[in-house]
C-alpha cells in the first residue's frame, strides 16, 4: 500500500529508540537468525539491505505506520546506531530497493519467527493472568481492510452490505492471546468468507492443559466445543440464549451441570 512522504522529527526522541530497543527484547537477534536459517535464507554474504534488517523492517512498518516507507528505514538505521548494533547496509537508494529487499525475505521467514517467539509472557505474579492455577486465554477474531486492489479482491473478498459490496477487501484474522499481558501466541487469517470457527481450529494444537480458555458465544457451537475439550485445556464459553440443553444438576446460582456423553 502506498504511504505518505510525512516524516519523523529531524532528531529523534529517545522514546522512539527505546521503542526499537524494546523490540530488540521481545524479538532478539539469535532468534530472527534461527528462523532464517530454518527457513533457508541465512545470509551468506551482507547486501545493501540485509534480510536481518529486513526483518525489523517489517515489524516497524506496524510501529510507524504513519510515516512513508523510507522513513522507517531510517528510523531503525538511526536506532541501531543509536544503541550502537553494527549493521552492514548501504545507502537508502528509495522504495524499489526496499520492495525487492523484502521480496527477497519472503513470508516464510516472517511466520517461523512468530512461532518461536510469540509465546505466554505472564509470570506466576501477573496481576490478572492466572485463576486458581490455569493460565488465562482468550480466543477471538476480526477483520481489516485492505488495499483495494483486484488481486485482494479476489481472494480476499469483500463484505456484503447494505447497498452492494464494500468499499474495500477485507481479511478476517482469528487470535489466541494470554490474558493479562494482552500477548498474541497464534494468529489464522484468511478470506472474509472464512469463519472464526474454522480458523479457530488451526490454533488449538497452541492450547495446553494448563490453561482456561474464554470465549464469546461466536465459538458457542458443539463443532468447535468438541474440539477444544480434546486438548485438555479447560473452558469457559459463552453460548446463545437460544441454545438449550438438559439440565443434569441445577447449582444455587442458578446455573447447572450437563453430563456430556
Amino acid at each position: 500500500m502506498a504511504r505518505t512522504q510525512a516524516q519523523l522529527a529531524d532528531n529523534f526522541r529517545e522514546s522512539d529508540f527505546l521503542t526499537l530497543a524494546s523490540l530488540l527484547g521481545v524479538v532478539p537477534f539469535e532468534a530472527l537468525c534461527n528462523a532464517l536459517t530454518k527457513c533457508g535464507l541465512a545470509t551468506q554474504r551482507y547486501r545493501k539491505l540485509p534480510l536481518e534488517l529486513m526483518a525489523y523492517y517489517v515489524i516497524c512498518l506496524s510501529l510507524y505506520s504513519s510515516i512513508s516507507l523510507q522513513e522507517v528505514l531510517r528510523c531503525i538505521l538511526e536506532g541501531f546506531d543509536w544503541l550502537k548494533i553494527k549493521m552492514p547496509c548501504g545507502e537508502i537508494k528509495g522504495r524499489g530497493g526496499i520492495s525487492r529487499a523484502r521480496n527477497r525475505l519472503g513470508y516464510k521467514a516472517m511466520q517461523c519467527l512468530f512461532e518461536d517467539v510469540c509465546k505466554p509472557l505472564a509470570q506466576p505474579d501477573t496481576i490478572g493472568a492466572f485463576y486458581r492455577g490455569w493460565r488465562l486465554m482468550a480466543i477471538d477474531g476480526t477483520t481489516f481492510d485492505l488495499p483495494d486492489e483486484q488481486r485482494n479482491h479476489d481472494f480476499f473478498g469483500r463484505p456484503p452490505c447494505s447497498r452492494g459490496k464494500t468499499a474495500f477487501p477485507q481479511l478476517r484474522m482469528t487470535t489466541l492471546l494470554e490474558i493479562g499481558t494482552r500477548a498474541i501466541i497464534g494468529a489464522a487469517h484468511g478470506p472474509y468468507s472464512e469463519g472464526e470457527n474454522t480458523q479457530g481450529k488451526r490454533l488449538l494444537p497452541l492450547l495446553q492443559k494448563d490453561m482456561l480458555l474464554l470465549a464469546d458465544r461466536g465459538f458457542g457451537c458443539y463443532p468447535f466445543f468438541s474440539e477444544c475439550i480434546k486438548t485438555g485445556a479447560s473452558l469457559v464459553f459463552r453460548i446463545r440464549s437460544n441454545m438449550k440443553f438438559a439440565k443434569e444438576k441445577i447449582l444455587p446460582d442458578g446455573s447447572f451441570l450437563r453430563a456430556y456423553p
